[in-house]
C-alpha cells in the first residue's frame, strides 16, 4: 500500500487500491502514522469478513450487507465498555427472491451482473478465492 494522509477527507484519497488479503501486520503497516487513539479501524469494500486483532487496534471488516452468495446480509456490532472495546459479528437471513424481484421491479441498473456475481448460489471461483483466501 502507498503512503496516504490518512487524516486528510476522502475526497483527497478517494481510490485507494483494494488489498484482497489483508492482516493485522499491513493494516499496522498501512496506520503506522496515525496516532494510537483509535481503538478500533473500520474498513471495506471487499466482500468478506475480516477481524484482526494486532497490539495496536482492532481491524473490522464487517463484510457485505447483502452482496453475498448465501442469502444472508453480515454486519457488526461494536461494543465499547471501559476496560476494552469488543464486536460480534452477525448474519441475518433475507428472502433471495424478494430481493431479485425487487431488482427486476426498481430496474437497477447493471442487475444481471450484480446478481451473477455476488448473490449467485454459484459464484465465480476467482470471486470466491477472494473471499475465503484469509480463513
Amino acid at each position: 500500500m502507498k503512503s496516504v494522509n490518512i487524516d486528510a477527507p476522502i475526497e483527497l484519497n478517494p481510490f485507494e487500491s483494494v488489498d484482497y488479503q489483508p492482516t493485522a501486520d499491513k493494516l499496522d503497516a498501512f496506520y503506522k502514522e496515525s496516532s494510537n487513539e483509535w481503538d478500533i479501524v473500520c474498513f471495506g469494500h471487499h466482500h468478506p469478513v475480516h477481524l484482526f486483532h494486532s497490539s495496536n487496534r482492532i481491524y473490522l471488516n464487517p463484510g457485505s450487507l447483502g452482496c453475498f452468495h448465501k442469502p444472508l446480509a453480515r454486519y457488526a456490532i461494536i461494543h465499547n465498555n471501559e476496560q476494552s472495546p469488543y464486536i460480534v459479528l452477525k448474519e441475518v437471513p433475507y428472502n433471495k427472491e424478494k430481493l431479485i424481484q425487487a431488482f427486476e421491479r426498481m430496474k437497477v441498473p447493471k442487475r444481471e451482473f450484480i446478481l451473477n456475481t455476488f448473490l449467485s448460489s454459484q459464484p465465480s471461483s476467482s470471486y470466491m478465492a477472494t473471499c475465503y483466501s484469509n480463513l
